[in-house]
C-alpha cells in the first residue's frame, strides 16, 4: 500500500524500536560502586583525623597543663627563698630558668611572678610586655576574651606570691596536626591499596560478567535466539546468566514454531495463488514477492460458469500477517460473490461491504478486477482505488487504466464505475501493486510507472512471461539487494489466437514426419504441425497455435 495512505492510517510495521543506545552517557556500575565505597571511605577518615585531632590534642594540652603546674609549683619556693635578697635575685633567677627551658624544651616558654602589686617577667627572649602580663593572667584565671586562647598556663600561689607558667599553642598544635596528618596518610596508603583490591574484585566479579551478559543479550537482540552464557562464581551473577539461557531457549523455541507457522502459512498463501499458464484463450504469467514471510497482496485468476475470466490483483494496508489475514479475507469475498454478480459494478459493493464488517475499522483496500469475455473478446474493467494498469494494445498503443472508484473497507456505500474494451489477440494487460512502482534505488528514488512503460515499449512485442521477466529484471535493477518496503505483485494476462491445449509429453522423442533430426537436449512438445522442440527436461507443456509452447510444471 502506499507510503502516503500508511501514513495516513497511522500503520508503521517496519519502525525500529526506540530501545538500543542510550541518550546520555551512564556511569558503570563498578565507578558507581568505588564512588560510593570511596565517597564513604573519604568521609569517614575526614571524621577519623577530626576526632584523632581533637582527643591527641585535649590530651597535650591536659599534659601540658600539668606539667607548667608542677613547673610552677617547683619555682614558688624559690622565689619565696629569694624574696630576702630582693626583686633582682629574683628577675635573674627566672631569667635563667626560662633560658634554660627555652632552650631545653620550648621556644615559647615564658615565666612571670607576682608580688604583691609589682610583676616580674622573664627576660630571656624578649617576650615580656604588659600585654603578656594580662594574657597569662587571663589564661590561669579562665576568663574568656582575654585574648589567652593561645596561651597555656600553669600556676602556683602561696599568700601574696603567684608564679605563672606559660607556653604557647601554636606549636603543641602543629606538633599534634602533624601527626594526625602523618596517620591520615597511612590510612589513605592503606585505603589505595584497598581500593585497587575492590575495584579488581569488582572487574572479575561484576563489570566482566556484566559485560559477556550484554554481549549475549546483544546478540539476542540482533535475532541470535539460542545464544547462551556459561555460569559465574557468583550465585547472583550465576542465577542471572541461568536466567538469561532459559529466556534465549525459550525464545529460540517460540521463534522455530513461529516460523514453522510463517512457513507453512506462506505455502498457503503460495497455494492459493493462480498458477502461471493457460486459462482459454488468456496466457496468464505471475509473480509475488511479500516483503515479510507472508504477503499483504491478493491475486487471482477465476473461470467462471459462463467462460469468462476474472482476474484480480488487490492489496491490503500495510504488509505481515495482519495483511495476509485480510488477503485471505478478500479471496473468500471474491470467491462467494464473484459467480451471483454479472458485472464488476455490482461485485464491487458487495464485497465492499462484508470488507467493512469482516475487518477492523482502520484496514482497508485496493483492488482492480478485469473479466475477459472468450465469446465476444471484450475486457471489463474496475479499480477500487488502486494503481493503474497497463493495457498494452495489439497494435502497440499503451493505455492507463485507473481507478474508477475508491478504497474498499472504508465507506458504507458506494459506487464504482466500469469500461469495456476490445481485448483482440496480441493485447496485454498488466496488474501490479504499488510496492512494484515504489521500488527504491540508494537515492531512495521510486522506480515509478512511466520508466517501467517505456522499458516495456522498448523491447515490444513481447509475451505474458516476457512481460514479466523484463518487469522483474528492471525492478531488481533498480532496487538491487536492499530488501523490499511493501509486497510486489505482478500479474499479466495475454489475449492469444485459439484456445490452449495441454499436452503430455511424448515418452519418447516422435522422430515421424521429422524433416530434420531433434538436437540431443530437445524433443517434440506433442503432434503439432509444424513440429515444435522442448527441453528433454519438461515433463509438459502447453502450446498455444501451432507453434509457441511452455513448460508447465
Amino acid at each position: 500500500m502506499a507510503k502516503d495512505i500508511d501514513e495516513a492510517a497511522k500503520i508503521s510495521p517496519n519502525a525500529e524500536p526506540a530501545i538500543g543506545k542510550p541518550t546520555r552517557s551512564l556511569p558503570t556500575v563498578r565507578a558507581t560502586l568505588l564512588l560510593a565505597v570511596n565517597l564513604v571511605a573519604g568521609v569517614g577518615l575526614l571524621g577519623f583525623v577530626a576526632l584523632d585531632y581533637r582527643r591527641e590534642l585535649d590530651e597535650r594540652l591536659a599534659a601540658m597543663h600539668v606539667s607548667l603546674t608542677e613547673e610552677a609549683a617547683t619555682l614558688l619556693p624559690a622565689v619565696q627563698d629569694l624574696l630576702a635578697l630582693g626583686t633582682e635575685r629574683i628577675q635573674q633567677h627566672i631569667d635563667v630558668v626560662c633560658a634554660r627551658m627555652q632552650e631545653a624544651v620550648s621556644p615559647e616558654h615564658h615565666i612571670a611572678v607576682l608580688i604583691r602589686n609589682e610583676a616580674l617577667q622573664a627576660q630571656s627572649h624578649g617576650r615580656n610586655s604588659p600585654d603578656m602580663l594580662l594574657r597569662m593572667e587571663g589564661a590561669a584565671s579562665g576568663s574568656p576574651g582575654s585574648g589567652s586562647e593561645d596561651l597555656v598556663v600553669g600556676a602556683a600561689r602561696a599568700g601574696e606570691t603567684t608564679v605563672l607558667v606559660s607556653e604557647s599553642v601554636d606549636q603543641l598544635q602543629r606538633r599534634v596536626r602533624t601527626g594526625a596528618l602523618s596517620r591520615a596518610a597511612v590510612v589513605i596508603l592503606f585505603g589505595t591499596v584497598g581500593a585497587i583490591i575492590v575495584n579488581l574484585l569488582l572487574l572479575r566479579l561484576v563489570t566482566r560478567p556484566l559485560e559477556r551478559l550484554a554481549g549475549v543479550v546483544r546478540r539476542i537482540g540482533r535475532g541470535e535466539l539460542g545464544a547462551t552464557v556459561e555460569g559465574f562464581a557468583t550465585s547472583e551473577m550465576d542465577l542471572l546468566s541461568r536466567e538469561i539461557s532459559s529466556m534465549s531457549s525459550s525464545l529460540a523455541m517460540a521463534n522455530q514454531q513461529r516460523e514453522h507457522q510463517l512457513r507453512r502459512a506462506r505455502r498457503l498463501q503460495r497455494h492459493l495463488l493462480p498458477s502461471a499458464g493457460a486459462y482459454g484463450l488468456l496466457r496468464v504469467a505471475v509473480s509475488n514477492e511479500p516483503a515479510d514471510r507472508v504477503a499483504g497482496d491478493y491475486c487471482d485468476v477465476l473461470e467462471l460458469s459462463d467462460g469468462s475470466i476474472i482476474l484480480c490483483v488487490a492489496d491490503m494496508c500495510g504488509h505481515g500477517i495482519a495483511a495476509c489475514m485480510g488477503a485471505a479475507i478478500l479471496k473468500a469475498l471474491l470467491l462467494s460473490t464473484v459467480e451471483t454478480s454479472p458485472s464488476l459494478s455490482e461485485l464491487l459493493p458487495v464485497i465492499n461491504d462484508r470488507l467493512r464488517r469482516a475487518t477492523l475499522p482502520e484496514e482497508f483496500a485496493t483492488m482492480v478486477l478485469a473479466r475477459f469475455d472468450p465469446g465476444t473478446r471484450t475486457l471489463e474493467h474496475a479499480s477500487a482505488g488502486h494503481v493503474p494498469a497497463l493495457f498494452f494494445h495489439a497494435d502497440g498503443r499503451v493505455e492507463q487504466l485507473g481507478s474508477s472508484g475508491p478504497l474498499l473497507g472504508i465507506f458504507k456505500e458506494d459506487r464504482w464505475t466500469t469500461r469495456t474494451h476490445e481485448f483482440p489477440p496480441g493485447s496485454l494487460l498488466v496488474m501490479l501493486t504499488d510496492g512494484v512502482l515504489e521500488a527504491q534505488d540508494s537515492d531512495r528514488h521510486p522506480v515509478g510507472l512511466s520508466r517501467l512503460v517505456t522499458v516495456l515499449s522498448a523491447r515490444a512485442p513481447l509475451d505474458a512471461h516476457g512481460v514479466l521477466t523484463t518487469l522483474r529484471e528492471e525492478i531488481l535493477r533498480h532496487q538491487g539487494p536492499r530488501p523490499l518496503s511493501d509486497d510486489q505483485t505482478i500479474l499479466v494476462a495475454e489475449a492469444t489466437a485459439g484456445p490452449a491445449v495441454t499436452i503430455m509429453a511424448a515418452a519418447e522423442p516422435v522422430l515421424a514426419n521429422m524433416s530434420t533430426p531433434a538436437a540431443p537436449d530437445r524433443i517434440d512438445c506433442g503432434s503439432t504441425t509444424p513440429r515444435v522442440l522442448r527441453p528433454a527436461s519438461w515433463s509438459r507443456c502447453a502450446c498455444f497455435g501451432t507453434s509457441d509452447c511452455e513448460e508447465i510444471s
